[in-house]
């Protein structure tokens, strides 16, 4: 018995199921990722907004997925917590340290500290 190929889907259905499954997971890993970020840092809801310049409110709705954030306040918050944008969005795993004025002698053996702690 010969079956019938199945057709597969046409190129807008794809696509809509495709970006709405990207979207999705984007929207939970960030609300999830700023809370974990602003709870590892002790900050409250409250004092993140005050670094923002926006309502606690706002930071909530982030949280809780109501809402998201500009690409402003993206890059706002990147700053504030000293990782890229590609980390909040769930792009990429690595975290940074911010070392901007520090002496450059000092680099070396802070390299060194943080190797000999992933071991």
């Amino acid at each position: 018995m010969l079956r019938e190929p199945q057709q597969p889907p046409d190129n807008d259905s794809f696509y809509k199921l495709t970006r709405q499954n990207v979207l999705d997971g984007w929207r939970i890993l960030l609300n999830e990722r700023i809370k974990q970020l602003r709870t590892e840092r002790g900050l409250s809801q409250v004092e993140l907004a005050e670094k923002l310049g926006i309502s606690k409110q706002s930071v909530s709705n982030w949280e809780n997925d109501n809402i998201q954030p500009s690409i402003e306040m993206l890059l706002r918050l990147s700053h504030i917590f000293s990782v890229s944008t590609d980390y909040l969005l769930g792009e990429d795993s690595r975290q940074f340290l911010e070392i901007t004025g520090l002496n450059q002698k000092y680099i070396p053996h802070i390299q060194q500290i943080i190797d000999d702690l992933k071991q």
